[in-house]
């Protein structure tokens, strides 16, 4: 007699696509390469911030009132240090773009150039001051452009605060693009702004994608006047933008929060998109000065195309604020990506222990977390069990993400269509994987090499006892 998990494959085996994982990584984040499981929980992963916090801080009047990200923090090869665009404010409103470089995220240079004067100040660290004032200026480095003079691109909101201010010399209040070809030197483009119109006053984010083959913006707007809510714009040479479309607004349980969704970081990562999803309490609390609520916080949101979004844990921050006193104890901003370095994923933020209001203070400190480690499939002591859906496996050998306590493991069997493990990859024939390993090699009595995929694919199981599962991947 069948088992309730062998018929339930043999159902699906001839209507169910095999998925083509190449050598990505595959998260567990979702169910996208989930089949079944059963006796595990998702669980969100750890960041932990630096002990250094915080790591920018306001040093010079034209920053007096804020070093804040609204911007951006990415890794350049070209000068092997870590290039962070920010927004420097001297007093409401007067923000302007500002950089400072890292070669670890913890130590901190603001260069000083001779190009935008503050004041008595020849020499600053201003590096674009907008045509009124920068709003969320999102700076990255853009392999994909031939043009050497356009490697470094930038997309900001441009608008006088009130956006009523505006003037015939500086034109109307939108989204503007600059282009620089060392990250120092910008100018902008000829058509600003890009996107008439749009007062995005938050962090905006923008970066090539290379699934869409087009550079992709998520900005603000307010639903139905009423609902601060992301969209989505679309180009394909960063100066033509295509009209924004809401892709993110908050949900019904939001809602009776009175949360909504003040900015979305993003970063593509293993063909997915990570997002940070900033939430917002619109309640009188956030402007009061005598509260002690949370104000903003960041919460992990993941999708696969984009576009559709789902939280991976509703209500909890990704980086909690942090204890009455801390620069950050009632708001945290991040920056529109995350940093990748090797096998850890750092993250910048600004953060503040003030109300929702023009006089808070920011300074920016970072967070980090393992790579692959934003959320895993945890079992206890009872032994868990996942079945992927059917996947086509490269050739070369299971490699796995994993964390395993005391006395728990993982093991693996290689099954197919009918559940029935192929001769010599059973459970039984599993090394198992203990202890703690970004990338941890699974064998089968010492053996590694994977069987060939059949036309209908090939599904592993995976058995878990005191274990969180992040990923697996096939890699040589």
């Amino acid at each position: 007699m069948l088992s309730l998990l062998t018929a339930a494959l043999v159902a699906s085996a001839g209507d169910t696509k095999p998925v083509p994982i190449g050598n990505r990584h595959q998260l567990l984040v979702d169910d996208f390469v989930i089949e079944s499981s059963h006796s595990l929980v998702r669980e969100q992963g750890t960041v932990v911030k630096c002990r250094s916090n915080p790591v920018v801080r306001r040093e010079f009047p034209w920053e007096a009132s804020r070093c804040e990200l609204y911007g951006s923090a990415f890794w350049d090869p070209s000068i092997r240090k870590i290039r962070l665009y920010y927004s420097a404010m001297s007093v409401p409103y007067q923000i302007q773009t500002a950089y400072a470089e890292s070669k670890d995220g913890v130590h901190w240079t603001k260069p000083m150039f001779d190009i935008y004067p503050f004041g008595d100040a020849k020499l600053t660290n201003i590096l674009w001051p907008g045509r009124y004032v920068t709003h969320g200026p999102s700076v990255f480095r853009d392999e994909h452009d031939a043009d050497p003079t356009r490697r470094y691109k930038l997309l900001t909101a441009d608008f006088p605060v009130p956006p009523s201010n505006t003037s015939p010399e500086k034109g109307p209040v939108g989204i503007d693009v600059c282009f620089s070809p060392d990250g120092v030197k910008w100018t902008p483009a000829p058509g600003n702004p890009v996107i008439a119109g749009l007062v995005s006053d938050t962090g905006q984010c923008v970066f090539w994608d290379a699934n869409k083959r087009k550079y992709v913006a998520y900005l603000r707007t307010w639903l139905n006047g009423r609902l601060r809510s992301v969209t989505l714009s679309e180009s394909a040479d960063f100066v033509h933008w295509s009209d924004p479309k809401v892709v993110y607004s908050p949900t019904e349980e939001d809602q009776k929060n009175n949360w909504q969704f003040y900015s979305l970081s993003v970063t593509p990562y293993e063909g997915m998109y990570i997002g940070l999803v900033w939430i917002f309490p619109e309640v009188p609390e956030s402007r009061d000065w005598n509260a002690d609520t949370p104000v903003t916080w960041p919460e992990l949101a993941i999708s696969r195309d984009g576009k559709t979004w789902e939280r991976v844990a509703f209500g909890k921050p990704f980086i909690p604020l942090g204890p009455k006193g801390a620069f950050d104890h009632r708001q945290i901003r991040t920056a529109s990506s995350l940093v990748l370095m090797g096998d850890k994923i750092l993250c910048f933020y600004a953060g503040s222990p003030d109300p929702h209001v023009a006089a808070h203070k920011y300074e920016i400190g970072m967070a980090e977390i393992k790579r692959d480690r934003f959320a895993s499939m945890k079992a206890g002591s009872r032994e868990g069990e996942l079945v992927t859906k059917p996947l086509v496996l490269p050739t070369g050998s299971l490699y796995v993400n994993a964390e395993v306590e005391p006395g728990g493991s993982i093991r693996a069997e290689i099954i197919d269509s009918r559940g029935i493990a192929l001769p010599g990859y059973s459970l039984a024939e599993s090394d198992g994987f203990t202890g703690d390993s970004l990338s941890g090699r699974l064998t089968w009595r010492g053996r590694s090499a994977l069987p060939p995929s059949s036309e209908v694919g090939t599904r592993v199981k995976f058995l878990m006892r005191k274990a969180k599962l992040y990923s697996f991947w096939v890699d040589r």
